[in-house]
Order: C-alpha cells, then structure tokens, then sequence
C-alpha cells in the first residue's frame, strides 16, 4: 500500500468551517494562499486549495490551483484508487468546474468515501459515486518526498 502522509494532513483538518457572512476562516485562507490568484474569501471554491496545502506540508509540489479540474493534469493518473489518492469529480455546469476530494475507503458497492474541503462548507468526509470521478490522480513519486 502506498503511504499518503498527505492524507493524515488532510484530516487533521477535519471540521474546519467557512465562516457566514463577511468574515473569512484564517485556515481556509491559508489553504488558498498556496493557489495561485490570491484568493482572499472563504467564500471562494476551496476544495482544490486544501489538496494543494496538504500536499506543500509534505514537502510536495502542488498543482497551486484552486481549480479542481487542473488536478486532472496533476502527477499521475491511478486506475486503483488507495487512501490518499485524489478524485476529481464534476461540479456545476461549466467543463472547468470541478470537486476535489482524497479517497479514504469504499462505501456501499459504487460509492466511496472522500476527505475534502469545502464539502458542505467544511472539511468533512461524504460519499461520493464511483461512476462520477472524472479521473484519479497521485502525486509523481519522482518528484515526491514520502
């Protein structure tokens, strides 16, 4: 099995929460700040920041996207998903759009569970369809430091 350090990262996170209304939660922000754009809201799509913020904890180079689909051009493509690896799924109406999410087990057959961030504004882990996961990707182990 491969180690995902990036997956405890990630769950360290759990419950982190957007905040409503005009202030901003200083942890999502620092999530964005590793995307390149200068996001400054919690209000903002967030899923994609927290994937590259746990993976630059780990001394790994991120996609430094806060578009969920750039991941789709990220490291390596998985055929197996693993704890750790990330989905990407569709979102919206628009091609760009996109949810990133990290596998952490399955669930009913078809389905499996999915550490991410904005996930009903928060970090959390829901269940996500099989059929709907538009690709999955891993970091590229040459370039890691796991």
């Amino acid at each position: 099995m491969v180690n995902a350090p990036w997956l405890l990262v990630t769950l360290a996170e759990l419950g982190v929460k957007e905040i409503a209304g005009p202030e901003h939660h200083p942890r999502i922000l620092e999530y964005l700040s590793v995307c390149k754009g200068g996001h400054e809201s919690d209000e903002t799509s967030w899923c994609s920041a927290l994937g590259c913020w746990a993976l630059e904890q780990c001394g790994i180079k991120s996609p430094r996207s806060a578009v969920a689909r750039h991941w789709l051009r990220y490291g390596i493509p998985v055929e197996n998903p693993f704890p750790g690896c990330y989905a990407v799924l569709p979102r919206g109406n628009s091609s760009w759009m996109g949810h990133l999410t990290q596998y952490v087990g399955m669930s009913a057959p078809g389905w499996f569970y999915g550490c991410g961030g904005n996930q009903k504004n928060k970090v959390g882990i829901d269940k996500f369809q099989m059929s709907k996961v538009l690709g999955w990707r891993m970091p590229d182990p040459s370039i890691a430091t796991w």
